[in-house]
């Protein structure tokens, strides 16, 4: 997964299969091998997963595309925060059931339009 620590560090979270909580912001995931590792965490923590914290990574579009997939899969997601990284309508619309139970979702400075957010969380996507 790179020269990078952090990013051995967190692919290595796949193993902490009761990991509840994962914040992550401000670690610039978007500018190394980060997308890649944060995958394969998610893979190992996605049945006990509670909140997702990733905000402020530089997060372009196709690397949020491919982390949509993964956050899909964690069933137990109460809270999301993807401020500060390019998601867009599409993104919301991937994640509707994830984002319809989340009690806490922060998406702020992000290409969301206010209608397509109103729409999918009101079930009419």
């Amino acid at each position: 997964l790179g020269n990078d620590p952090r990013c051995s560090a967190i692919a290595g979270l796949a193993a902490c299969t009761r990991l509840q909580r994962l914040v992550l912001s401000d670690n610039e995931l978007g500018r190394n091998e980060g997308v890649a590792s944060l995958r394969v965490a998610l893979k190992g923590v996605a049945a006990s997963l509670r909140h997702l914290d990733i905000s402020s990574n530089h997060l372009c579009e196709k690397n949020v595309s491919i982390l949509v997939r993964r956050i899909g899969q964690c069933s137990q997601l109460r809270g999301l925060d993807l401020s500060h990284n390019v998601v867009t309508d599409d993104h919301v619309q991937a994640l509707a059931p994830i984002v319809s139970q989340c009690e806490h979702l922060r998406l702020s400075s992000t290409n969301i339009r206010g209608g397509c957010l109103a729409a999918t969380l009101s079930g009419n996507h």
